[in-house]
């Protein structure tokens, strides 16, 4: 066996990317010789991809079986196996042979997530709150907090947010700041579209009760972007979050966007709890 690996795997251009928009993704590597051996390369490699790690982990590609290719190419190697669908999670690995005819150790596995490819998939309302005035470059519009409590089930294999915003935004869940994202989801013509964000929240959940909440801010209307009217944003940045769990390998989604967040924050007002920071 040959020590000729790959390593370092991408789907485009991306380790382990989540949400990605196209269900035909490239795939590449880096290759590596754990020996150092000089004039080591790749002429074949075969790709595994499988709808759960543990199918990878067994040796089955019952998404993808790319057979034995004869190639150097380790980069736009481009998905061929069954049809994917939106939120479908994809696992895969690969191995190399070398220039003498001998096969390496399999790759450690790597993932891609398909995002939300229409908006007809987004089952989300868009959520705010009335500030009552028009932004001015002196005054802009204050940041907004806004929170949702919800339920969550026992057994819960894998939770996923979708979140984007007519401005900024930071969302946070029981506690926990969701992603790094700086100025997320950074600007765009809002005629044409809104770029969103993919967060894997598993993790951040627990049995029971949970809570999430968002700080958002308006973006200041200048001449940079003044195609954008004032009047989209004077009332508040607005904001959308799709979430859904996927509980003991059942396929059924639990979307807690439908119960209006805004709702619940006014109540919480009434109550003297007036800006989600504990979210």
């Amino acid at each position: 066996m040959t020590t000729l690996q790959a390593v370092r795997l991408r789907t485009e251009y991306l380790e382990d990317p989540l949400g990605i928009d196209t269900l035909a993704p490239r795939l590449g590597w880096t290759l590596t010789d754990g020996d150092g051996r000089r004039g080591a390369a790749q002429t074949a490699y075969r790709i595994l991809a499988a709808s759960s790690q543990e199918t990878l982990a067994a040796g089955e590609g019952d998404l993808w079986d790319s057979g034995i290719v004869t190639s150097e190419a380790a980069a736009h190697i481009r998905y061929d196996g069954a049809a994917l669908r939106a939120e479908q999670q994809v696992w895969w690995k690969v191995r190399i042979r070398d220039e003498r005819g001998d096969w390496g150790a399999w790759s450690a596995s790597a993932r891609w997530s398909v995002g939300l490819l229409s908006r007809s998939e987004w089952g989300g309302i868009w959520i705010g709150r009335k500030i009552g005035r028009k932004p001015t470059r002196e005054q802009p519009l204050p940041a907004v907090y806004l929170r949702r409590r919800f339920a969550s089930r026992a057994g819960v294999r894998r939770a996923t947010v979708y979140a984007t915003a007519l401005g900024l935004y930071r969302l946070r869940l029981n506690g926990t700041r969701v992603g790094q994202d700086a100025l997320a989801p950074e600007w765009t013509d809002y005629h044409v579209r809104v770029q969103y964000q993919t967060y894997d929240v598993t993790e951040l959940l627990h049995e029971g009760g949970q809570c999430a909440g968002r700080r958002a801010r308006a973006w200041l209307v200048h001449r940079l972007h003044r195609h954008v009217r004032l009047s989209e944003v004077r009332d508040g940045p607005v904001l959308l979050a799709p979430a859904e769990h996927r509980v003991r390998g059942r396929d059924d989604a639990v979307r807690m966007h439908r119960r209006n967040m805004a709702r619940e924050l006014r109540s919480d007002r009434r109550r003297g709890h007036s800006d989600g920071r504990d979210a």
